[in-house]
């Protein structure tokens, strides 16, 4: 007889009791063998996702701000798009909850959690999670569809870098993997490029080193947009290199170290083409939006900045301390 497989599900819970109302009303929700941990707060690296395997995240975040949750959602849908979340507030606003389907909730629950509904949202969860999770080529289309809904919903080039560098260091079987920005000319007339934002993989300069040494972002100069394979060296690992403009006259890339998947694959292929529309897409709208940012919060006659814009960063700034 087959053994049905253990179910893990993580609670992010900072009331030991409500913790406790969610383990019992999961465990009657699930009739398999299932383990369940408990998180009082949502460690910012998420290296407990890389640990626990879960098949379902249940974060509730009380009355405390949204952003940080919607960071956590954010981050583990792409690091492990096979989870499924749900996120609970003791209130929010339609905005908040529009957002948070958005970026890939499996659902989103107000207090007080009516126990019936709960039950039924961490059984279609699992579901979906155990589906995705036991068809490979399910889970590859899954994988492809909710990064190109992390794109299309990003607000800014970093978020768009974020969630292409998670999709093909899954897809590549890479365990490092960064951005970088390439400029069109450096001081001494070759395209230089330097790594995108504080990110902590690749750690070492050595992956630098290689992509000097194999001139890797030369061919991405003189082409618009493109991938290539750079073959391991004496010296250097094997790169995976993903490239595409910014709109600003820069080029950002991705570097996957040492892939383990062939990136010659036909899905792949056809994955990046949909991938570089999107972004294409995704970037048009994100100036677009700066530039009516722009007219919102900066006065006609001087170009300084408005009250609409002091009392947004005000409320933005009571939050934090608020938070912090």
């Amino acid at each position: 007889m087959r053994k049905t497989p253990t179910t893990r599900v993580l609670v992010v819970e900072a009331d030991p009791k409500k913790g406790e109302w969610y383990a019992e009303a999961i465990r009657d929700s699930l009739g398999s063998e299932i383990v369940i941990d408990t998180l009082m707060s949502s460690d910012p690296s998420l290296d407990w996702m890389g640990r626990g395997n879960y098949q379902m995240v249940v974060i509730d975040s009380g009355a405390s701000p949204f952003e940080p949750q919607l960071a956590s959602l954010e981050q583990i849908r792409r690091l492990k798009p096979n989870t499924s979340v749900i996120l609970v507030r003791d209130k929010a606003s339609v905005d908040e909850a529009v957002m948070g389907m958005r970026q890939g909730a499996e659902d989103f629950l107000v207090q007080p959690l009516n126990r019936d509904k709960f039950r039924a949202a961490v059984l279609r969860g699992v579901e979906r999670s155990r589906m995705m999770g036991g068809d490979e080529q399910a889970s590859h289309f899954f994988s492809l569809v909710q990064t190109c809904q992390f794109i299309s919903a990003a607000r800014d080039l970093g978020q768009v870098l974020s969630a292409v560098q998670g999709y093909l260091a899954r897809e590549l079987g890479s365990d490092q993997a960064a951005f970088y920005i390439i400029d069109p000319q450096s001081e001494d007339g070759s395209p230089g490029f330097q790594r995108w934002g504080q990110q902590s993989e690749p750690d070492s300069s050595w992956v630098d080193l290689a992509l000097a040494e194999t001139g890797a972002f030369a061919q991405v100069a003189s082409q618009p947009r493109g991938h290539a394979l750079i073959a391991k060296g004496r010296m250097s690992p094997a790169l995976f290199v993903y490239w595409f403009p910014t709109g600003d006259a820069r080029t950002a890339a991705c570097v996957c170290v040492s892939p383990r998947q062939n990136p010659a694959d036909v899905r792949l292929e056809s994955a990046l083409k949909l991938l570089s529309s999107q972004i294409e897409v995704a970037l048009r709208n994100i100036a677009q939006y700066a530039g009516v940012e722009k007219l919102a919060f900066t006065d006609d006659a001087t170009g300084l900045y408005n009250t609409r814009y002091l009392y947004q960063i005000l409320d933005r700034e009571l939050e934090h301390a608020a938070r912090d």
